[in-house]
């Protein structure tokens, strides 16, 4: 019996560590299976289709390849403001990121930085920004090699891209502080004093904003800021993104006005999910983020350029849209990576013309100088030289007159 209780002991234990390994086998099989309400944060999810190892069109149009030669956003901080950020889907788990924030404040966890909107707008929003490529996908990110700051301003009961400007405002600042170079603002809220005070504290910081011109729905129209802010002295940091189709013309859904100063590609955007596959979608929300990755692209080749400048050169290397610009649909054109990173730059697109400038007024000079006295005395030194002339004219003449005029002396006759 004694040698039988070490036996005893062992399958004791085994049976003791039975419960565990089947919790364990259980949740691994769960993690295969991707069900779609036990992700991180205990968000209702849905995963995505698979897509096609196919290069998605947005990324034809614009070029990944050719840009990517020159500038992958290395060394590039963005700033996501948006839903969140999930890192479950394989290529989404690839994207380089910093610490995530949650600056929704109130009721809600601050350690919640997950995505838990449908399909992840933030977690695509990020993607397509800095989503490194991964064999057998077409899909990658446009600066491959940034580094991602997710921010979280809504929750997932949130149903639309709209949000609580003060919450928005804590983003920027978050941002602001946590040394962002680029701002993407897939979203649109009200104007109010924080939201006015946080963009100004972005300009002053000389961060990159890019913002999304908004999606008309039906008759409705979002909210107008912060992309209305381009318009805006004192905003030139600023850069609103419309959308255009695969035929480069622009979408029915986006909005056009006078801040819009850039469009890219925003119908039908392939992008992962926060779970498992992609999703493609429209949205003014999709084509900002190419934008903000193209301003990436240019900070890490042009470090040494302000913010401003940066909004300038997007512009100025935009492609034409096939109307006079600035137009209120296109702004200056569809964004152009490469010419972005490579183009020597060229303004005259976007800035006002030249105002000719005053006439200049006549110098002051000193009065000239009073030659009169100087005059008077040549004039008469020349007189009296004349009459001087005349004078000894007069005299020789008279001479000569009285020479010819005397007698002749006779001479004495000659002796015979």
């Amino acid at each position: 019996m004694t040698r039988l209780r070490p036996r005893v002991r062992r399958a004791a234990g085994w049976v003791a560590l039975l419960p565990l390994t089947l919790v364990c086998t259980a949740a691994l099989a769960g993690a295969v299976a991707v069900p779609a309400a036990a992700e991180p944060g205990g968000c209702e999810v849905k995963p995505g289709a698979d897509a096609p190892g196919v290069v998605p069109w947005a990324q034809e149009r614009l070029g990944f390849d050719r840009v990517h030669r020159f500038a992958t956003g290395a060394g590039v901080t963005v700033a996501v403001i948006d839903s969140g950020l999930t890192q479950v889907q394989p290529q989404a788990a690839l994207i380089r990121t910093r610490t995530p924030l949650n600056v929704m404040g109130g009721p809600y966890a601050a350690d919640d930085t997950y995505d838990c909107e449908d399909y992840g707008h933030g977690t695509r929003v990020a993607a397509i920004i800095g989503a490194p490529a991964m064999t057998g996908e077409g899909f990658m990110g446009l600066a491959p090699e940034a580094t991602i700051m997710p921010i979280k301003y809504r929750d997932s009961d949130t149903s639309d891209i709209g949000g609580d400007s003060a919450a928005v405002a804590r983003g920027i600042i978050a941002a602001v502080e946590g040394g962002a170079d680029v701002i993407n603002l897939s979203l649109q809220a009200p104007d109010t004093p924080e939201l006015r005070t946080a963009m100004e504290r972005a300009a002053a910081a000389d961060v990159v904003v890019v913002a999304s011109s908004g999606n008309l729905s039906g008759s409705d129209l979002p909210e107008a800021y912060p992309g209305k802010y381009a318009e805006e002295e004192g905003f030139g940091n600023v850069i609103t993104v419309g959308a255009t189709d695969q035929d480069d013309q622009l979408t029915a859904f986006s909005v056009s006005g006078t801040q819009v100063g850039i469009v890219a590609p925003g119908a039908q955007i392939l992008g992962p999910t926060q779970i498992q596959g992609y999703y493609a979608e429209d949205g003014t929300s999709f084509s900002t983020p190419f934008v903000a990755a193209t301003a990436a692209l240019v900070r890490q080749t042009h470090p040494r350029l302000s913010a401003a400048r940066v909004v300038n050169r997007l512009k100025a290397t935009a492609d034409p849209p096939g109307v006079s610009v600035p137009d209120a649909g296109y702004g200056y054109g569809i964004v152009d990576p490469y010419l972005a990173v490579t183009a020597e730059r060229d303004d005259r697109r976007i800035t006002a013309p030249q105002q000719p400038l005053p006439a200049a007024p006549a110098p002051d000079l000193p009065p000239p100088p009073d030659h009169t006295l100087r005059d008077a005395g040549m004039v008469a030194a020349a007189a009296l030289l004349g009459l001087a002339l005349v004078v000894l004219v007069a005299t020789i003449a008279v001479r000569h007159v009285r020479e010819r005029g005397a007698p002749r002396a006779r001479s004495a006759p000659l002796a015979d």
